[in-house]
C-alpha cells in the first residue's frame, strides 16, 4: 500500500486528504475525513497501525505533526504550538521521531522618517506583528499577535505601552486595517471555519461579520470610508469585491 496526499478539484479544492492505493489491484481509498490546506512528508509506523504526517489545517496555520491511525483514519495532533515542522522520520522501532523545527520570531519596530539608524523595537514578545499592523489617526498601532496563544488583534501606544487585546475568539484574526476616521477596524477572521472580513469598533466592541464567502481576504477601505474592498476566492480564482462598511450585499468589481 502507498499513501499519498490528494487535493480535490471541486468546492473543497483548497484542501487535501490522505489517500491510499493498493499495489495488487490499484484500488484507491480515502484514509481519513480530515482536511488539510497543505501536506508534507509522512511515514509509516513499523507495525502499520498508523502514520505520522506533517500538515497544516489552513493557509494561515502552522505546519504541525499529526498521527493518523490506520485503518480507522482517526486523527490527533502530536504537536500544537506556534512553530513549523519540516520533514519527519521514525526510528526503526517507531518509538521516537526526528523532525526539523522552524521557529518564527517577530516583533514590531518603529523607523522614524525612514532612518534605519534611529529604528527602535517597541515589542519584545517575539510573536507580534506577523499578521499585520495599522496606524490609528491618533498615533496608536493596531496589530495581530500570538501573545495569547492564538492570533488575535491588539492595540497599543506607539512606544509599545498599554498593549491591549481586542479579539478573544481563540481563532486566527489578522490583517487589521483602521478606517481613516479612526472609528472602525476591519480584519480577516477564521472563527467560523472560513476566512471572512469582520468589522469592530476601535475599542474592540460591536463585532460584525461583513462577508460570508469561502475565502475573503486583504481588506482595504475606499476613500469615502463607506466601502471595504477585498479579494474573494469563492470561485477558485481570486476576484475583487466591495461590501458596505455597515454590512449588506457585496458587489463584484472584477472578473
Amino acid at each position: 500500500t502507498i499513501v499519498f496526499p490528494l487535493r480535490g478539484s471541486g468546492p473543497d479544492a483548497p484542501y487535501g486528504n490522505l489517500r491510499e492505493v493498493r499495489l495488487k489491484d490499484g484500488v484507491e481509498r480515502q484514509i481519513t475525513s480530515q482536511q488539510w490546506s497543505s501536506m508534507g512528508p509522512s511515514c509509516w509506523l513499523r507495525d502499520g497501525r498508523g502514520l505520522v504526517v506533517i500538515a497544516s489545517e489552513d493557509q494561515d496555520s502552522n505546519s504541525q505533526i499529526w498521527f493518523v491511525s490506520y485503518p480507522s483514519g482517526k486523527v490527533r495532533r502530536i504537536t500544537n504550538d506556534l512553530n513549523d515542522y519540516l520533514n519527519v522520520s521514525l526510528t526503526a522501532d517507531s518509538s521516537s521521531l526526528v523532525t526539523v523545527q522552524v521557529e518564527r520570531v517577530s516583533d514590531i519596530w518603529i523607523v522614524p522618517d525612514g532612518d534605519s539608524n534611529r529604528s527602535s523595537r517597541i515589542t519584545t514578545s517575539r510573536v507580534a506583528g506577523p499578521g499585520g499592523v495599522s496606524w490609528t489617526p491618533d498615533g496608536r498601532i493596531v496589530h495581530a499577535s500570538y501573545g495569547s496563544g492564538y492570533q488575535e488583534i491588539w492595540i497599543m501606544n506607539k512606544d509599545g505601552t498599554q498593549n491591549r487585546q481586542l479579539t478573544f475568539d481563540s481563532s486566527r484574526n489578522s490583517v487589521p486595517i483602521v478606517s481613516r476616521d479612526g472609528r472602525y477596524i476591519v480584519y480577516v477572521s477564521y472563527r467560523r471555519g472560513t476566512r471572512n472580513i469582520w468589522r469592530m469598533d476601535i475599542d474592540g466592541g460591536n463585532k460584525k461579520q461583513l462577508t460570508h464567502g469561502s475565502d475573503d481576504v486583504s481588506p482595504q477601505y475606499a476613500p469615502d470610508n463607506q466601502w471595504v474592498i477585498y479579494s474573494s476566492s469563492e470561485k477558485i480564482h481570486p476576484t475583487l469585491w466591495k461590501v458596505p462598511i455597515d454590512g449588506g450585499n457585496p458587489v463584484k468589481l472584477t472578473d
